[in-house]
């Protein structure tokens, strides 16, 4: 699992399974390669199904944890790592912790809880700098980076990240000039400022202009920054425009509770409930929840059809 050799994992999984099906490091090992291996909603099934047999298992529950972590389900997410904390208190779940409280914006606890395990790993740095950055507290946020490449310079993502924060630290219209100077000089902006630079963009009125720069780079950017972007226009009322990126990444964030309500409510502004509904029809068989939003769609689309009729 550390060398990601998920493959060669499932076939020593599935010679696990034949010998002991049933035990509590089977089932654990099992759901750790899911949330790994970022099989969202197997990770989610089976983490509800080895916590109903191991409710007493520190491990199991930290990683049910991490599984509805991933799927942005975070106040279970929290009560699991909690449980786990109390059964065994551990640096690592006291981590997730904070991590989790971050997500919550529970910021003043998610700073206790990292503070007290700074020590225990360099990483920890980075989910400092993460709760910075919700703060809004920037150049914290750099400091902390900083020190963590200070350790790991080749850390490609941490450079990224920095490279994000310096952005974000200047004023909507220093961070559009700066990157207009960048477009001017033949340099395209890169893809870890694309984010503050939307949302400059969107700050100063020129939405047309995000428009046409997506228009033109938006196949290179990846799901992550697409999903940056579309969060982005949706809170600057762009909505057919965060319509559109939400469905283009949905597949790969179909448990994410917050984007479905965020691209429903987009969607029946723009008049696109219909591209949501086949979205859901395709991602539901692996994201089950997805059928209730579904089938309540399907109810209200009805409901409006007859009101037109009448």
């Amino acid at each position: 699992m550390r060398r990601r050799d998920y493959q060669d994992c499932e076939d020593l999984l599935a010679r696990l399974k034949e010998v002991r099906p049933t035990a509590v490091e089977t089932l654990g090992l099992e759901l750790e390669l899911r949330v790994l291996a970022g099989s969202e909603a197997e990770a989610i099934l089976l983490a509800d199904q080895a916590v109903r047999l191991f409710p007493a298992s520190p491990r199991v529950r930290l990683l049910g944890g991490r599984a509805m972590y991933r799927a942005h389900r975070y106040e279970e997410a929290l009560d699991h790592f909690r449980e786990s904390a109390r059964l065994r208190p551990h640096w690592m779940t006291e981590r997730w912790i904070g991590k989790t409280l971050t997500q919550l914006g529970r910021y003043d606890e998610a700073e206790a809880c990292l503070r007290r395990v700074r020590d225990r790993s360099v990483g920890v740095l980075l989910d400092q700098a993460w709760l910075y950055q919700r703060e809004g507290r920037f150049e914290q946020a750099r400091a902390a980076v900083q020190a963590y490449l200070e350790v790991r310079p080749d850390d490609r993502r941490a450079h990224d990240q920095l490279a994000e924060l310096g952005a974000r630290a200047l004023t909507p219209e220093a961070r559009l000039a700066e990157l207009e100077a960048m477009e001017e000089a033949g340099m395209p902006v890169p893809e870890a400022m694309f984010p503050p630079y939307a949302e400059g963009l969107l700050a100063a009125g020129q939405s047309r202009r995000l428009r046409a720069v997506l228009a033109e780079r938006r196949a290179e950017l990846s799901p992550r920054t697409v999903l940056a972007v579309a969060w982005a226009c949706y809170k600057a009322s762009q909505l057919d425009v965060a319509c559109d990126l939400f469905l283009s990444v949905f597949a790969a964030n179909a448990g994410n509770v917050k984007l479905q309500a965020a691209l429903e409510a987009a969607a029946r502004r723009c008049g696109r409930l219909d591209d949501v509904m086949r979205a859901y029809e395709v991602a539901a068989p692996a994201a089950r929840p997805l059928y209730g939003r579904l089938t309540r769609l399907r109810r209200q689309a009805g409901a409006a059809t007859r009101r037109q009729h009448d």
